[in-house]
């Protein structure tokens, strides 16, 4: 047990954080493309709660799923930071959220795992978002006035 605590009181390192964050954004896109597009699955019009999507909006949302991997890698090549610390968590809670509620919109099938694969996938933001340490240094400081004192 103290090993676990050891380990979730370390800061990983930049490259470890920007390891993972390709690894979810790619294995993410990937999993939806297999089940939205090789294995010819549908989405409902009533995919989210508030929305009623139209059939021809429906192909446009299977392309935006897919083309979600060019994100984290545009991220990960230039490491570019967009927002302050703070919004970035509360981002990480969001992504949580939303990668959870896919996997459960994933229509189960006998010889597909996708499901599940998402759902586990989920776990990678949530414990980015409890630990608050999976940002990256130059993030960390960005958008912040750095002021030095002189005594």
């Amino acid at each position: 047990m103290m090993w676990l605590i050891n380990l979730l009181k370390k800061r990983p390192k930049d490259s470890t954080i920007r390891f993972i964050k390709i690894f979810l954004g790619l294995s993410f896109s990937w999993s939806l493309y297999y089940y939205l597009i090789y294995s010819w699955k549908s989405i409902d019009s009533n995919y989210f709660w508030f929305i009623n999507i139209s059939e021809n909006n429906l192909v446009y949302l299977k392309y935006f799923f897919i083309a979600l991997w060019l994100l984290p890698l545009i991220v990960w090549s230039f490491n570019l930071c967009f927002i302050k610390s703070k919004y970035m968590r509360i981002i990480q809670i969001i992504m949580w959220f939303l990668i959870f509620y896919i996997s459960f919109k994933i229509e189960e099938s006998s010889n597909l795992w996708i499901p599940e694969f998402v759902f586990l996938l989920g776990f990678i933001p949530l414990f980015g978002w409890i630990t608050w340490k999976c940002i990256t240094t130059k993030c960390l400081r960005f958008g912040q006035k750095i002021e030095k004192i002189r005594v």
